[in-house]
């Protein structure tokens, strides 16, 4: 378990310091939609470290851009992590709405 954290912190810390590079091949991204993703990967981090409204702060962000940019995957990917989060912190109607809003 100590092992596990310390991995996940590492990750953290590179994901934060990292800046969004890749650019999958043959389709290229505007930057505000590649640093959603970071964001949502961050996300996902600190939620697995128990830090939810950090978390949610991030997902809160990375939403914003997907509606923006109206990327209908990322938006689910948001939703999803939303969801995670709501369900960690034992709203499971508001978890479930996003589950359901993320298969739409």
């Amino acid at each position: 378990l100590v092992e596990q954290s310390g991995a996940l912190l590492t990750a953290l810390v590179a994901l934060v310091r990292s800046t969004p590079r890749a650019v999958p091949k043959g389709r290229r991204r505007p930057p505000d939609v590649r640093l959603a993703h970071v964001l949502a990967q961050r996300a996902r981090l600190l939620r697995t470290c128990g830090a939810l409204d950090e978390a949610e702060a991030a997902i809160d962000e990375a939403t914003r851009i997907a509606r923006a940019a109206r990327d209908g995957w990322l938006l689910a990917r948001c939703q999803l992590g939303t969801g995670a989060i709501q369900e960690m912190r034992g709203n499971l109607p508001a978890s479930r709405a996003c589950y359901e809003r993320a298969l739409q």
